[in-house]
């Protein structure tokens, strides 16, 4: 383990990118690549999603099919989380002919999803 030491922020230097990122896990000074910190929490893949998990507010990427989410294709989907219980959802057809998006926001501390709006590819 490296010796301690205190590394004043002023003799840091700028730079626009990094290998890795030091963090503590538990008592210890770790390492962790950037790729494996962004995606650990960034993106989740749920695979073909069989069930209305597609409700839940987060950052993933699925297959569904419109008879599970009821956006009347089957395709990807990609849901984005920013912040607590706001969100949304891109879905794009298989063959491509079509986009639907539907924007979740909170109301009372629980989740509600607009309506799925469509985007028509010509």
């Amino acid at each position: 383990m490296a010796e301690k030491q205190d590394i004043r922020e002023e003799q840091m230097t700028v730079t626009n990118s990094v290998d890795y990122l030091r963090g503590l896990k538990g008592n210890n000074s770790v390492l962790i690549s950037v790729l494996n910190a962004i995606s650990n929490k960034a993106i989740v893949n749920k695979g073909h999603v069989k069930t209305d998990v597609l409700n839940i507010v987060g950052n993933y990427v699925a297959y569904s099919t419109s008879d599970i989410d009821g956006s009347g294709i089957d395709g990807c989907l990609i849901s984005i989380n920013p912040t607590g219980l706001e969100g949304a959802q891109i879905k794009v057809a298989y063959n491509m002919s079509i986009i639907k998006v539907r924007a979740a926001y909170n109301v009372d501390g629980a989740a509600k999803w607009s309506d799925w709006k469509s985007i028509t590819i010509t």
